[in-house]
């Protein structure tokens, strides 16, 4: 990149003592799954989970309800903007509802 003078950001931090450390240990748990799970796994299987979970993915294009619901502007969490609930009533954190007791479920098509 360097030789052919195209800007780059690097996203390696050759010296993990100036890394964030909880990112640091993300970077392990993902580079542990990929390697140690991931990989082991059988390549259809792999392919049928991918495949699964892109058209997961596609509900949120697809149903603009679906996706204003999971994904509301940035406004919707803010009090002040939203304080009469003008770009609706975001969700509460699923930690919030799980420790409440809640249970939240998205209907998907049989098809």
């Amino acid at each position: 990149m360097r030789s052919k003078r195209i800007a780059a950001e690097p996203l390696s931090i050759l010296d993990p003592a100036h890394a964030d450390p909880n990112k640091l240990e993300q970077l392990h748990a993902v580079k542990r799954w990929f390697t140690e799970d991931w990989r082991r796994i059988e390549p259809k299987l792999r392919t049928s989970i991918v495949e699964g979970i892109s058209v997961f993915l596609s509900l949120f294009d697809d149903n603009p309800k679906v996706k204003r619901v999971f994904c509301p502007k940035r406004e919707c969490y803010d009090p002040q903007k939203n304080s009469n609930n003008q770009y609706g009533k975001p969700l509460p954190s699923f930690s919030w509802l799980l420790d409440q007791g809640a249970v939240c479920a998205l209907n998907f098509p049989v098809a």
